[in-house]
């Protein structure tokens, strides 16, 4: 495990240009939440932010000053290529410039998401996402959105946060299979879908708003469910009602050996992080595979992998 650790923090750094990580290898692109993260995921493994670059997101053409949000993404010389303002990927960097010290900027994006088109008052959620030329609002309440959401909320001492979390489970806690359902983005028109990282990413908010009993319910409910591989030790994308996906995506698998390890299924833990070492990692060039399906590297699925990894040595300040 040590020496695919050292090999990926040493790889990594290909995937950046400049003082910035792209998307993959394959999408020289700018995004907030891919930047977010591995700087994010650095931070809990130890190292500090200047060790892989120190650009300020804030101070870059992927924040619009004037709106105060991030815009989805830009190429590398810094044009705007989809400059909606997601409210996942908003809470991410908000999350992450909470950590590295700058909690008021990070609350006045949370703040202003909330005064936003994509706050849904009636049902205390987010919607996906907005853009302020066009008008439009993306009104799809995605899953992973609120949690982000609500993780974020909950690090700055936002008890709307635990309000967030409340609200997610009368809307999309589906009683019969006991997991998060939530609407796939890709597919617009797809029924209900199960996706594995959803259940990661409650699992965790639920520990850190100390609602331990529910996190280590819905983590057995993940473990029993068709999202888990008992052959393979890992999990698989997503299930609806007509199929499966038996995809194992590495940054889907990194967030749920973080939340096994979260709720205290170490034995769980150790084993996905074998598996991911085993089935997932490229050693050829010495980082892991996007999943099973692709050899794409991206760098915050390949952060998340050393974090489920290395789970008992990580800071803990946040996972």
């Amino acid at each position: 495990m040590k020496e695919i650790t050292r090999s990926v923090l040493k790889n990594i750094k290909k995937l950046k240009v400049g003082e910035a990580f792209v998307v993959s290898h394959k999408d020289l692109s700018y995004c907030p939440q891919v930047n977010s993260l591995v700087l994010l995921g650095l931070y809990e493994l130890g190292y500090k932010q200047n060790t892989f670059g120190n650009q300020d997101l804030g101070s870059s053409s992927l924040f619009d000053k004037r709106i105060g949000l991030f815009h989805k993404r830009t190429d590398c010389s810094g044009v705007i290529l989809q400059e909606d303002f997601n409210v996942c990927k908003n809470s991410i960097a908000a999350l992450w410039l909470a950590v590295s010290g700058r909690k008021n900027e990070a609350k006045q994006i949370m703040q202003t998401l909330f005064d936003s088109a994509a706050f849904d008052s009636e049902k205390s959620l987010f919607f996906r996402e907005f853009n302020v030329s066009s008008g439009n609002i993306n009104k799809m309440i995605i899953t992973q959105t609120n949690l982000w959401a609500a993780i974020a909320l909950n690090f700055l001492g936002d008890k709307r946060g635990k309000k967030i979390l409340s609200a997610l489970e009368q809307e999309k806690l589906d009683k019969k299979e006991g997991l998060f359902g939530s609407q796939n983005c890709k597919i617009h028109s797809a029924p209900k879908t199960f996706f594995s990282d959803d259940q990661a990413l409650a699992i965790i908010a639920y520990c850190l708003t100390k609602q331990e009993e529910k996190a280590k319910s819905l983590c057995e409910n993940l473990l029993k469910s068709k999202l888990y591989s008992k052959k393979t030790c890992l999990f698989n994308t997503c299930y609806g009602l007509r199929s499966i996906n038996y995809g194992k995506s590495t940054y889907k698998n990194g967030l749920c050996g973080i939340a096994l390890g979260k709720a205290g299924f170490e034995k769980e833990r150790k084993a996905l992080s074998k598996a991911m070492s085993a089935l997932l990692f490229d050693k050829r060039t010495g980082l892991f595979n996007g999943s099973n399906y692709t050899k794409t590297k991206y760098p915050d699925s390949n952060v998340l992998a050393l974090m489920a990894i290395e789970y008992l040595k990580i800071k803990h300040e946040v996972f």
